[in-house]
C-alpha cells in the first residue's frame, strides 16, 4: 500500500460520522487521529532494518510474507472494536507493505 494512497483513504474515512461514532471520536478530532496518519510512516521506518530480507530469501519470499503481512494487518484494522487495535493493525499493514517492492528496486 502506498503512503499517498492510504493518506487519501484515511482522510476520507476519518471524515464519515460512522467511523466517528464506532471508534467514540470527538467530532472536532483528537490525538488519536494524528496517529493515524502518522503510523504508516513509523512503520516503513521499522520495516527498513529488514529490507535485507528480499535480497537474502529472493523476491517470491518477500512477496509471500509482505502478502501474509497484509492480510494480517488489514484482518486486525476491519475487526478492532478499539482505536488501539486499528493503529496496530495500521502499523502492521505498513511494515509489511515495505517488502516486496524493495527487491524490484534493488535488482533494477
Amino acid at each position: 500500500m502506498s503512503p499517498e494512497y492510504d493518506g487519501s483513504l484515511m482522510a476520507s474515512i476519518n471524515e464519515m460520522k460512522s467511523y466517528i461514532d464506532y471508534r467514540h471520536l470527538p467530532p472536532e478530532g483528537n490525538s488519536g487521529t494524528g496517529i493515524v496518519f502518522a503510523i504508516i510512516c513509523v512503520g516503513r521506518m521499522a520495516a527498513a532494518p529488514f529490507i535485507w530480507f528480499s535480497g537474502w530469501k529472493g523476491r517470491r519470499a518477500a512477496i509471500f510474507v509482505g502478502c501474509v503481512g497484509t492480510w494480517v494487518g488489514a484482518i486486525v484494522m476491519a475487526t478492532s472494536p478499539t482505536l488501539g487495535g486499528f493503529i496496530a493493525g495500521h502499523f502492521v499493514l505498513a511494515s509489511s507493505g515495505l517488502l516486496p517492492p524493495v527487491r524490484l528496486l534493488y535488482t533494477s
